[in-house]
């Protein structure tokens, strides 16, 4: 009976000892894969800091880039104002209201889309068409149909000068249709004449 008792006590120690290895085992391959999972984690918290702190620079690029180009379009539009018009105001652009400004020397302040007459309008857009084109790289042709007649004869001679210039120096090449007899010959580099579905160089 005391025999079979120990037998049994005994069997019992190494099932309890059997189980505690195994608890040992468990419990170190928990502690390693909560280790692995540490690290993972401290790497995926290094790659989101990272990614934070690139998205930050990416941000402050594109505001500096963006703050470039409008400054850029801000002083091309100004160069046109004052070059054409003869006006001691430069060109700005008011993020808030999302529109472009003339402001001027003695601290006037002028909306260009609702204030100013359809030849500045005419001028500014085409400045900024100029600028659009710049921005994409693209090749510099641009195609207008009867887009300046709303510069006035006063100011249309100084306009054709600033477009010529424009050409000359930005490497633009303008296509025009146009019935305005105030352009001549001598305005551009080659002319066509069509009458009756027949066209022709003059030019």
């Amino acid at each position: 009976m005391g025999r079979m008792n120990l037998n049994s006590i005994h069997t019992r120690v190494q099932q309890v000892k059997t189980n505690y290895e195994t608890l040992i085992k468990n419990h170190e391959s928990d502690v390693a894969r909560l280790n692995e999972l540490g690290e993972q984690i401290t790497k995926i918290r290094e790659e989101q800091a990272l990614l934070e702190t690139s998205k930050t620079v990416m941000d402050e690029a594109k505001k500096i880039l963006t703050k470039t180009s409008l400054e850029y379009c801000e002083r091309l539009a100004t160069v046109a104002v004052k070059t054409i018009f003869n006006l001691p105001a430069e060109v700005k652009y008011s993020s808030t209201d999302g529109k472009f400004y003339l402001m001027f020397d003695d601290g006037m302040i002028s909306d260009i889309a609702g204030d100013e007459g359809g030849g500045i309008k005419t001028v500014i857009s085409f400045v900024f068409s100029l600028y659009l084109v710049i921005k994409s790289n693209s090749r510099r042709v641009m195609f207008f149909d009867e887009a300046w007649t709303q510069v006035s004869a006063e100011y249309f001679p100084a306009f054709i000068a600033f477009v010529k210039q424009i050409c000359v120096e930005l490497g633009f090449e303008i296509l025009l249709v146009t019935h305005d007899e105030r352009i001549t010959l001598s305005d551009v580099d080659t002319a066509y004449f069509m009458e009756k579905g027949i066209c022709k160089r003059i030019k």
